[in-house]
């Protein structure tokens, strides 16, 4: 008897909830989501790993696929917080940290 499974397709873009989520962080105001990067040529990307298992092995291939794919790019291992090591749990400062940094987008390998 054949198989009558069903799978549903969902497009990694998610669905738009129409609102802005204001947060504070070390007492200053931030608005998200961020604006989409239009072009990747010559970006500086964070890459956040969040102690899930093999994270960092997954955001190492990304950095290698990209990095072949688009001229220039700067890869730079975000701590999750200040005075914390990449693969730490985030911290409420880590989006501090991603400001000092000066990156452009991330990518973020969370766990769980």
């Amino acid at each position: 008897m054949p198989d009558k499974s069903l799978f549903e397709v969902v497009s990694p873009l998610g669905e738009e909830q129409g609102q802005q989520v204001e947060a504070t962080s070390s007492g200053s105001k931030m608005l998200s989501p961020a604006t989409a990067v239009s072009n990747l040529h010559a970006k500086k990307i964070g890459l956040v790993w969040t102690n899930f298992r093999n994270g960092d092995v997954l955001l190492e291939a990304f950095a290698d696929l990209l990095g072949q794919r688009y001229v220039g790019l700067e890869f730079v291992k975000l701590q999750s917080g200040r005075e914390l090591q990449w693969g730490d749990h985030p911290d409420k400062t880590l989006a501090d940290v991603a400001r000092e940094s000066g990156i452009e987008a991330a990518i973020v390998a969370p766990g769980c």
